[in-house]
């Protein structure tokens, strides 16, 4: 055999051998995740009550506990009150979240009659926006 061949293969069968144990070896790491392992078994609440109860965790609140939940009422425009299925979901974020602060704020539905362009339409959300105070906050 001539010394270019003998290179050729010799280069060819290390580089399938290299192949082979990079494939074998990211193969059974992938097989692993899916049996048992030598790890502690944790849950999301065991590592929840790890953090809460951390002597050291003195970390500063920076965002506010806040739920803003915004309503529009498309099927009666000027009806400020939450549907009875809206207010089982209000019940359940306040009751999921105890220590934040719920706030809902109406919308008024801005309706397009005929013959309005989008100027007119424009105008109007911009003159209700300037209107919008803490009074459309309901808590």
């Amino acid at each position: 055999m001539r010394p270019s061949v003998r290179i050729s293969v010799v280069f060819w069968l290390f580089a399938a051998v290299a192949f082979l144990v990079y494939f074998i070896s990211h193969l059974t790491a992938f097989i692993h995740i899916f049996f048992e392992h030598a790890g502690i078994t944790l849950t999301q609440q065991d590592a929840a009550d790890a953090f809460k109860n951390d002597p050291s965790n003195t970390r500063t609140q920076h965002i506010p506990k806040i739920i803003h939940q915004v309503f529009h009422n498309w099927k009666q425009p000027g009806n400020d009150t939450l549907p009875d299925d809206w207010t089982k979901v209000r019940q359940t974020c306040i009751d999921y979240n105890p220590g934040w602060e719920y706030k809902v704020r109406f919308f008024p539905t801005m309706v397009r009659r005929e013959g309005d362009d989008r100027r007119t339409a424009a105008c109007a959300a911009c003159r209700w926006r300037s209107r919008l105070a803490p009074s459309h906050t309901r808590h």
